[in-house]
């Protein structure tokens, strides 16, 4: 009697615990959740299992489809580096009036600033200068008119294929989360639609992600609980997905 007990206690908590399994595996996959969101720079409330249901689509895709995409991505960025070096820690961007200059500065302390000089977006009339910092990295449209700093992106620029949008996203490695905002381009001018940080999941590091001439765009990611590898480096077993607008 107390081993046809013991056998049912033992089948229970091995059903409970592959319930808990399968629930923790489909949670992972849920790719829409988000911890923040704002729309317009104006940051909404949101609960802590919200779920984006607008704006975008979040969908996963395999390798295959991802690499057949990846024949149609489109690139505005014109890469003419070896034009304009850095000279002694200091790049000098020709304006209609002289030069805009970005000047790093490398202690060891906060005010550290590092500045690469990536091309230029003929079509919006602006250079993209990468900035990297203490604790912190941005990416910025520099006026070819006047030098002002037009926009700044959390990660890269990537402008789709009708010039209409941009979609930026970073992996925030202290969070394990993805951030990722989205801007329209008006009259060649950006301006953001919403921005929000997912909890599942994050870009693959060092990889291509791509807005496809369907319009869609692509990337790989890891699911944020499998971001590191036990010996502290990035894991590289990546998922893909497909972001649409709706």
């Amino acid at each position: 009697m107390k081993l046809k007990y013991l056998c049912s206690f033992f089948v229970f908590y091995s059903m409970l615990f592959c319930t808990q399994i399968i629930a923790q595996t489909n949670e992972k996959k849920v790719l829409n959740k988000i911890t923040g969101f704002s729309i317009k720079d104006s940051t909404q409330l949101i609960d802590n299992d919200s779920l984006l249901k607008k704006f975008i689509k979040i969908q996963l895709i395999d390798k295959k489809l991802f690499l057949q995409k990846k024949k149609t991505a489109v690139e505005f960025l014109v890469s003419d580096t070896t034009k304009i070096r850095k000279t002694k820690g200091v790049i000098k961007l020709p304006i209609q009036k002289g030069f805009k200059e970005y000047v790093d500065k490398d202690p060891f302390d906060e005010t550290k600033q590092e500045f690469t000089y990536l091309g230029q977006i003929k079509f919006l009339n602006v250079y993209l200068v990468y900035g990297l910092y203490w604790e912190d990295l941005d990416y910025k449209f520099v006026s070819k008119i006047d030098g002002k700093e037009i926009q700044s992106f959390v990660d890269f620029p990537y402008i789709s294929q009708n010039k209409k949008l941009i979609m930026s996203v970073y992996a925030d490695p202290y969070a394990t989360e993805a951030q990722l905002e989205l801007l329209s381009l008006i009259k060649n001018k950006p301006q953001t639609i919403f921005y929000a940080s997912f909890k599942n999941w994050m870009p693959a590091p060092a990889q291509e992600m791509f807005w496809g001439s369907d319009g869609s765009f692509y990337l790989p990611i890891l699911y944020s609980t499998e971001y590191w590898k036990k010996d502290g480096s990035c894991n590289d077993n990546f998922s893909y997905i497909k972001i649409t607008l709706i």
